[in-house]
């Protein structure tokens, strides 16, 4: 489960620290979209939506949690010497990179921190936080810093068992370690939760899918969905509750005197007629949906700490489509195993069934920087306030500057 993640020097956010907290205080509500991290002493939302204009920063914030999962689990894929995959502020480029996640993991509570360049890893820190009767303590597990003079880094590490030369400038400890026989903590951070856990809708090194103009992007979805029966099951089961008239996935191979070719579509039902129609004629809008929805049931299939992250989930999608889609969540029958989602929309009626707590905020200030706060930090909101009438009025600004 996410309890909050930062950026600093970080695409459009700039030298001043941007926060996504899901961690609430005593005055959140006392019903189940409020979760206790047990034993930490720290309640979570299961929602947080980005709300802004257009160039605000919304998509750098979610880029955050999906550039942490490239450099934690797959960057020792990257040739050594390649440049990081992310790009600091043109303000600052001159300045070091600042990201973190804060995060439990089966009841424990954990803290990923880096320090980067385009270069290299400057600084990285794993720490875990325990409590006890008295007070909270804070270990870290392992960490590294770069020394320029040496050209080398400080390394302390409690579970690893690793040495300098294994360090990889562009990949993680835990990228590294995974790789190396009986390391069973990293590959229990990298599968539990980077890799099973969180479902983007994000490349991982930050860029946003192209499924509603790229097709392959969905057929792989559906290949993914024909695979996964339970997975499927719940997508189609959506989908028909809709109405757009869809009745199953097809995948038919044509057969040819070299690679199987695929063609993919979608089978519809209306009364007693039924047709396929082949995916490149559907709308974009269903396009989108079936993408979507992978995204938020595999999220929402995981028994424990389940994360679906979706950047613009209105696009495409009609309004109501898209509360319902937050509703899946919010709606304690269909999110059992208590999934978290967090999502970026321009759809501002679903701040009408949203906390204070749950409503992130973001808007470019006149040096071109994202500047990021929670609605509760905003003075005299209360919790009986109309946010989508106070928000569509300007009162809380991060609005479009029009005329």
């Amino acid at each position: 489960m996410i309890i909050n993640f930062k950026c600093k020097n970080f695409y459009s956010v700039g030298d001043e620290e941007a926060v996504v907290n899901f961690a609430v205080d005593g005055n959140a509500p006392k019903t189940h979209l409020y979760q206790d991290v047990r034993d930490a002493g720290i309640r979570t939302s299961l929602i947080e939506a980005v709300i802004g204009p257009n160039a605000s920063g919304k998509t750098t914030l979610l880029k955050v949690p999906a550039f942490l999962q490239h450099l934690i689990v797959t960057s020792l894929n990257d040739p050594i010497g390649r440049p990081l995959s992310y790009e600091p502020h043109k303000n600052y480029s001159h300045k070091p990179t600042e990201v973190s996640v804060k995060f439990s993991m089966q009841d424990q509570l954990f803290e990923y921190e880096f320090i980067l360049s385009k270069q290299r890893i400057l600084s990285e820190r794993f720490i875990e936080y325990s409590k006890t009767e008295e007070r909270f303590t804070a270990k870290t597990l392992f960490s590294r810093e770069w020394d320029s003079k040496t050209k080398k880094y400080t390394l302390k590490d409690t579970v690893f068992n690793m040495s300098e030369d294994q360090l990889r400038e562009n990949a993680s400890m835990v990228a590294v370690a995974k790789q190396l026989p009986g390391n069973i903590f990293a590959h229990k951070i990298a599968m539990y939760w980077w890799t099973d856990v969180v479902s983007y809708n994000l490349w991982m090194r930050g860029h946003r899918e192209s499924a509603i103009m790229d097709g392959g992007i969905i057929f792989t979805e559906i290949d993914l969905l024909l695979e996964n029966p339970s997975l499927r099951r719940g997508v189609t089961d959506i989908l028909k509750r809709y109405d757009i008239g869809f009745d199953e996935f097809v995948r038919e191979e044509i057969k040819t005197l070299g690679d199987p070719i695929f063609m993919y579509g979608l089978k519809h039902a209306y009364n007693k007629a039924s047709f396929s129609v082949p995916l490149g004629d559907e709308s974009t809008g269903t396009k989108r949906l079936i993408a979507i929805l992978t995204h938020i049931i595999r999220a929402m299939s995981i028994k424990h700490d389940g994360v679906a992250v979706i950047d613009e989930l209105d696009a495409f999608l009609h309004p109501d489509i898209v509360e319902a889609l937050v509703d899946l969540f919010v709606d304690e029958d269909t999110n059992v195993n208590k999934a978290q989602l967090l999502f970026s929309t321009h759809n501002h009626r679903v701040l009408t069934f949203l906390d204070k707590q749950q409503i992130t905020l973001s808007e470019k200030n006149d040096k071109g920087e994202s500047e990021v706060w929670r609605l509760d930090d905003v003075q005299g909101v209360r919790a009986g306030d109309n946010y989508y009438t106070k928000y569509t009025a300007g009162a809380y600004s991060a609005k479009p500057r029009i005329g």
